[in-house]
């Protein structure tokens, strides 16, 4: 839906339902896109500290926050907070200048009053707070286990190894955009730095199903399924040959 206006080369008033109003649609037509991306940087930091809870040893007493039925309050506490974030905060408008949705959407004359009438500091204040926890839980992470294997010449096993690579570069992602989203909102770039944040949004959403295919081993056989291209196992069938021999 949100691509329609980026196809016309439009802009608000050619869509004004679709741009979103703040007067006549309200919230409910558009804040739940932030309310998503709230969720989804939530669920990266609890996917940091449950691969630290899992890979250092003297985190270990993390591992009865993920233990269990717990995986559920993870979930709801990041629910309730993508509600609630919904109702805090003026919606964005689509700007057509840079196909993407921003503070200023360039719908009046008065640039200054839009981005003063639109900025809210929630969101950047959420996104540099992401950036700087995933960075220093990560940061953590990959110090801890360079020193273990430099201590102890321990090793981890290859699906460590691979939930450890698909935590990192999901996180990456998402940290980079978050940061990025704060960085055009505040500084005057070029158009094209512009249109490259917005790549890098999509992409912070889009490249999880990539990873887990090319790293996942079991999502990767799923889908083989669902799409009618798996492998065909032949049973095995074994013969006994049993000879008693009577005196």
């Amino acid at each position: 839906m949100f691509q329609i206006p980026r196809m016309h080369s439009s802009h608000y008033y050619s869509f004004p339902k679709l741009a979103v109003d703040p007067e006549a649609a309200g919230p409910k037509e558009h804040l739940p896109r932030l309310g998503v991306w709230i969720g989804a940087t939530l669920n990266c930091v609890a996917l940091a500290l449950n691969r630290i809870a899992e890979m250092v040893p003297s985190a270990s007493g993390l591992k009865f926050l993920f233990q269990g039925n717990r995986l559920y309050i993870w979930m709801g506490i990041c629910v309730a907070i993508m509600i609630i974030r919904m109702f805090v905060t003026r919606p964005f408008i689509y700007n057509s200048a840079v196909a993407a949705y921003l503070a200023a959407p360039l719908i009046t004359d008065d640039i200054a009053w839009e981005t003063e009438y639109y900025t809210s500091l929630l969101l950047p204040i959420h996104n540099i707070s992401v950036a700087v926890v995933l960075g220093f839980l990560y940061l953590f992470l990959c110090l801890s286990v360079l020193r273990m294997t430099r201590m102890t010449s321990c090793s981890f096993d290859k699906m460590q190894l691979q939930l450890f690579i698909q935590a990192l570069v999901i996180c990456t992602t998402t940290a980079i955009a978050a940061l990025f989203y704060v960085v055009v909102e505040f500084v005057a770039l070029p158009r094209s730095f512009v249109i490259a944040t917005n790549v890098v949004w999509q992409l912070s959403h889009g490249v999880h199903g990539f990873v887990y295919i090319c790293l996942n081993k079991q999502v990767r056989t799923q889908v083989r399924k669902m799409i009618g291209c798996a492998k065909q196992t032949k049973p095995i069938i074994t013969v006994s040959n049993t000879i008693t021999a009577v005196n």
